[in-house]
């Protein structure tokens, strides 16, 4: 918000958007507009990137559709239904569709059985803003986490995932022992992946090739013996994983740093695929890519769940819950406000959940 406000403050003709929504709530980005609209008035020109199709509908004029770095078209936006956009990005005409303007980019598969043991177990855990926190996924379960931004949604998935270590409480992944990890390595060891927000920071060595990350975190394990890396192995492997995921690339020596945001996040993906982890953590897994490399996503999603893993998604974006997960926690002030099953929920009631002031909430904190 305070980067968007520093734009909004220059006096410039032209305003250039790349995704400025990603991380602002529906509140914050219904502010956005309204100061957007003010510039427009007064002549400001603008360009406005967005993967979010009901955002461009709302601000554009005209709309230019990229895909794989080419214009594949420019129109009015009058002229556009969000269905002919995601055609022209995916370059296909077989996205499934509830109703018109309501795209389903994939159809929801569980893979729970009634006796289905738990894959995860996260007891009590505190870390920073998050207090008390408590659920359990089944192997075979896509588990949600949604809430306002600085809900604590990030936070909980390090401290899992031994980020940052835990004050109290405990996480049991499968039969193993309960423990608070206190290191990201312990975590995996213990059969833990996860898919950071941010992939370039967090998630990559935008530097090194896309066949050195994907062997990144499972090195020891997989693809080294007596202190030497495997390169066959680990060349079969990451070649393997690109042509699964479906990433585009020259080869597998081409640097991570070269790819799309897309395909970035499918060697990130890929990485953790390697290391055949019991229960995969993803934040924010789709955050700034294209419909097409999202919805293979949602098909990797299910394939992970197919084998029994258990799945934890964080996300800022209602419909991607609801299309891929069988149960929707809500979460606010780092503590679990409620837990939704499929079925249960609808936009409205996950927002309410997602303004309720928390069972623990310090008195006077304003929401």
């Amino acid at each position: 918000m305070v980067e968007i406000a520093a734009a909004l403050a220059r006096q410039c003709k032209l305003l250039i958007l790349d995704e400025p929504t990603a991380a602002l709530s529906g509140a914050e980005t219904e502010r956005l507009f309204e100061q957007l609209d003010v510039l427009k008035q007064r002549g400001v020109g603008m360009i406005y990137i967005s993967h979010r199709l009901d955002e461009v509908k709302r601000m554009a004029d005209r709309v230019t559709v990229l895909r794989d770095g080419r214009c594949v078209g420019t129109e009015s936006v009058d002229n556009l239904s969000t269905d002919d956009m995601v055609d022209l990005m995916s370059g296909k005409q077989n996205v499934a569709r509830e109703s018109p303007g309501h795209i389903t980019l994939h159809p929801f598969k569980s893979f729970i059985a009634d006796d289905q043991p738990s894959a995860l177990q996260v007891r009590s855990l505190s870390c920073g803003i998050v207090r008390d926190f408590s659920f359990s996924v089944k192997c075979g379960e896509k588990f949600g986490i949604t809430g306002l931004v600085g809900s604590g949604r990030t936070e909980l998935l390090r401290a899992i995932f031994g980020a940052d270590v835990a004050e109290s409480g405990a996480v049991q992944v499968g039969n193993r022992f309960p423990q608070r990890f206190r290191h990201p390595r312990h975590a995996v060891q213990s059969g833990l992946a996860m898919v950071t927000e941010d992939r370039k920071d967090n998630g990559l060595l935008l530097s090194q090739s896309i066949r050195h990350n994907v062997s990144l975190a499972s090195l020891r394990q997989r693809f080294s013996r007596l202190g030497l890396i495997q390169q066959t192995r680990e060349g079969t492997v990451s070649q393997q994983l690109c042509k699964q995921l479906q990433t585009r690339c020259t080869s597998d020596d081409q640097l991570a740093g070269t790819l799309s945001g897309g395909n970035q996040q499918k060697v990130v993906i890929s990485k953790w695929l390697s290391s055949d982890a019991d229960v995969y953590l993803f934040d924010e897994p789709t955050r700034g890519i294209d419909v097409g490399a999202r919805r293979r996503i949602y098909q990797l999603l299910d394939e992970i769940a197919s084998t029994g893993k258990g799945i934890v998604i964080v996300s800022s974006d209602l419909d991607e819950l609801f299309e891929t997960c069988d149960r929707i926690a809500v979460m606010n002030q780092g503590q679990l406000i409620r837990t939704f099953s499929r079925g249960e929920w609808s936009e409205d009631l996950i927002l309410q959940a997602s303004f309720e002031r928390p069972p623990h909430s310090p008195v006077g904190v304003q929401q």
